[in-house]
């Protein structure tokens, strides 16, 4: 999967604020688990859990207000996954599905910072079975 996040104003508690460039990209790859409660009804709710690997590629212009030189680089880090939520059957080998997942990384160190990354997501999706 494939993820970029990016940021152009930084504003502290009190009340100071600076114009920011910072992009962080991410890559990741996970070994996937998926459990279905019951499979054979039309209403399926199931728990999804992943483990991988992901490469985060950050780059932060200088930050003079907190005496920040420039940060730039990439590392690879572990990477989670967990999840919740059902797929409903509409016809025999299709399915609407709503679910919830949270991604997770290990804190890479850039230059002696330390980033923590997570991020909560809510999916939908149609799933179709050949």
């Amino acid at each position: 999967s494939y993820r970029n996040h990016s940021f152009d104003e930084l504003t502290l508690a009190g009340g100071a604020s600076s114009d920011l460039t910072m992009d962080n990209k991410i890559w990741a790859g996970f070994l996937n688990g998926n459990l279905g409660f019951f499979p054979d009804a039309r209403l399926n709710p199931y728990l999804t859990f992943g483990l991988g690997i992901a490469r985060h590629d950050l780059d932060i212009d200088p930050l003079p207000v907190l005496g920040i030189d420039r940060i730039s680089g990439d590392r690879t880090v572990i990477a989670y996954q967990l999840g919740a939520g059902s797929y409903y059957r509409v016809a025999d080998k299709t399915h609407l599905w709503l679910g919830y997942r949270y991604f997770g990384t290990e804190r890479p160190t850039f230059r002696n910072t330390e980033i923590d990354y997570g991020a909560h997501e809510i999916r939908a999706g149609i799933k179709q079975n050949f």
